[in-house]
């Protein structure tokens, strides 16, 4: 290989990084490398380097450019977010009000997701446990795995007092 290809910069990006690849790829294609060997070169497939010499042979440098990738929107900035919680605040109005209660009623704020303390959660865990010993082919089978776990789950009313926390009341009562 000769020593204009040696060098590789330090990219800031993943996204530079990948376009200088396909230009370099194209490039050393262009002065007769073989696929394979840019292939072997930049770790990546013969098939990418050829589709790379043909994207550049049609739509020339640019479409060799990577596209922006779909994902997540960026985050509400803090004003953003401020704005938000005004509006929330001021103008649902199915908000719980702590006064109105009257004491009777206590708020308690869970993390967005904690399987540990919501019961179901608990159950569904035994019965995925229970359908994993089982193959399935299509719904059918699915279903009635399904309905079969949550009889045999049934038959144990210990195992159901424990996800619900029933029985450790009941055992915590009694001493």
């Amino acid at each position: 290989m000769s020593t204009e290809f040696d060098t590789r910069p330090v990219f800031t990006t993943r996204r530079k990084e990948q376009e200088w690849i396909r230009m370099q790829a194209v490039k050393m294609y262009r002065k007769g490398m073989s696929a394979a060997d840019i292939a072997a070169i930049f770790e990546i497939t013969p098939r990418a380097v050829l589709q790379w010499v043909v994207t550049f042979i049609n739509c020339g440098q640019n479409g060799l450019v990577a596209k922006k990738v779909s994902g997540r929107p960026p985050k509400l900035n803090a004003e953003q977010l401020r704005r938000l919680a005004f509006l929330v605040r001021e103008h649902c109005p199915n908000q719980p009000n702590v006064e109105s209660t009257q004491g009777r009623l206590e708020l308690v704020y869970l993390p967005p997701y904690s399987p540990q303390l919501n019961p179901d959660e608990q159950v569904w865990k035994h019965v995925k446990a229970d359908i994993a010993k089982h193959p399935i082919a299509n719904k059918f089978d699915f279903r009635l795995a399904v309905e079969k776990a949550l009889s045999r789950l049934k038959s144990k009313p210990i195992r159901l007092q424990l996800s619900f926390g029933i029985l450790s009341v009941a055992l915590y009562e009694s001493t």
